[in-house]
C-alpha cells in the first residue's frame, strides 16, 4: 500500500498496485484507488509527453498505419451512425440546421461526417497529424490538428460536444470536464464515452497500456461528472457513455454513490480475470472466429467501393 495525492474522484489517499506490466509486456505500473475503484497509471505522464506521443506515435502503435484504411471505415461506419442517432434522441432538436457539433478526438471522422450530413455545423479536433489530414483531405471535414487545449474553440457555442474514447487519455480528467463547460451553450449537451474497466473482452495481459491513463466504470465516471457540475441525463445507465448538461443540480442526480463498494466490486472483477481463466473461456475463440469471417468480407467490400466517402454515404442512405 502506498500513499499518493488525493483521488480526483473520492478524495482518498490510498492506492494499491494492481499491475506492473502493460500491453506487449511493457513496463507500466497501474494502481487502483481503494476509496472508489478509479484506476490510473503511476506515474501519470506529463502533458508534453502525451502531446508528442499522440502527434507522432499513437495511431501507428494502435493501428500500424499513418491514416485510416478502407477496412477501418467499413468497420466503424454503421456503429458511428447508430451512435449519432442515439445522440439525437437526447438532443430533441426540431432540425439540425444552425446547430453546432464539436468532436474532440475526431479520429477517422465517421461521427463528424454523419453529423455534417444530417445538417450540423461541424468542427473536429484531432491531435494525430495523419488522421487529421485524412479527415480534411479525404472526407472534407473541418478538423484541426491539435490537442484541444491549444486549439481555438468558440466559447458558449456548441449544441453538442462529443468525446468518444478520449477522456481515458487525459492526465487531468476532472479539470477537463470542468473546462469543457465553457464551450457549451446553456442547453448544450456533452456526450462522453470511455472504455468500461468491467468489460470482459480482452485478455488481462492487454488490459492496461500507456495510452489509457485512467480506467473507469460507470459509477466513478458519474461521480466525476457530478463533481464537475453537470446534470447527468442518463443516471441509471451502467454503461460508460454519459449524456450531460452543464447544470449544477446535485439534488436531482438520484445516484447511489457507494464508492467503497464500487472499489470492492472492481477489485474482485479484476482479480477474477486472470489469463488462465480468460483462455479457458469461449471469449477469445469467438473473437477469433468473428475475425475469420470479418476480414475477408472487409477485403471484398474494400475492392468494391475503393473510397471512404462511398462507404459512408452508402451507410447513411441505408438509414435515411
Amino acid at each position: 500500500m502506498q500513499e499518493y495525492l488525493e483521488c480526483i474522484c473520492c478524495g482518498a489517499k490510498n492506492r494499491e498496485i494492481i499491475s506492473k506490466t502493460g500491453r506487449n509486456f511493457t513496463k507500466l505500473t497501474t494502481v487502483i484507488c481503494t476509496g472508489c475503484g478509479l484506476i490510473h497509471s503511476d506515474p501519470i505522464p506529463t502533458k508534453e509527453e502525451l502531446k508528442n506521443f499522440y502527434e507522432r506515435d499513437y495511431r501507428l502503435n494502435y493501428k500500424s498505419v499513418p491514416e485510416p484504411l478502407l477496412k477501418h471505415t467499413l468497420r466503424y461506419a454503421k456503429d458511428s451512425l447508430d451512435f449519432l442517432i442515439e445522440i439525437l434522441s437526447f438532443c430533441r432538436f426540431e432540425n439540425m440546421n444552425q446547430k453546432n457539433f464539436l468532436d474532440i478526438g475526431a479520429g477517422s471522422g465517421e461521427i463528424l461526417y454523419f453529423a455534417k450530413k444530417i445538417g450540423f455545423n461541424t468542427k473536429g479536433i484531432e491531435p494525430n497529424k495523419g488522421y487529421a489530414l485524412f479527415c480534411k483531405n479525404k472526407l472534407n471535414l473541418n478538423v484541426i490538428n491539435s490537442v484541444y487545449e491549444e486549439a481555438f474553440i468558440e466559447l458558449n457555442h456548441f449544441d453538442v460536444l462529443n468525446l468518444n474514447q478520449v477522456l481515458e487519455h487525459m492526465p487531468d480528467p476532472l479539470d477537463v470536464l470542468i473546462d469543457l463547460k465553457k464551450f457549451l451553450k446553456e442547453d448544450g449537451i456533452l456526450v462522453l464515452t470511455v472504455p468500461n474497466i468491467e468489460a470482459n473482452l480482452h485478455s488481462p495481459q492487454t488490459r492496461f497500456h500507456y495510452a489509457h491513463i485512467f480506467n473507469y466504470n460507470h459509477l466513478n465516471l458519474k461521480k466525476l461528472f457530478v463533481k464537475a457540475g453537470y446534470q447527468i441525463l442518463n443516471p441509471d445507465t451502467e454503461k460508460t457513455r454519459i449524456y450531460a448538461k452543464k447544470i449544477m443540480n446535485h439534488n436531482n442526480q438520484k445516484i447511489n454513490f457507494d464508492l467503497k463498494a464500487n472499489y470492492r466490486k472492481i477489485d474482485q472483477i479484476l482479480k477474477s480475470k486472470n489469463p488462465l481463466k480468460h483462455y479457458r473461456s469461449s471469449m477469445p475463440y469467438k473473437r477469433f472466429l468473428k475475425k475469420c469471417f470479418q476480414y475477408p468480407k472487409e477485403l471484398i467490400l474494400s475492392l468494391i467501393y475503393n473510397n471512404h466517402k462511398k462507404i459512408l454515404d452508402k451507410t447513411y442512405r441505408s438509414f435515411f
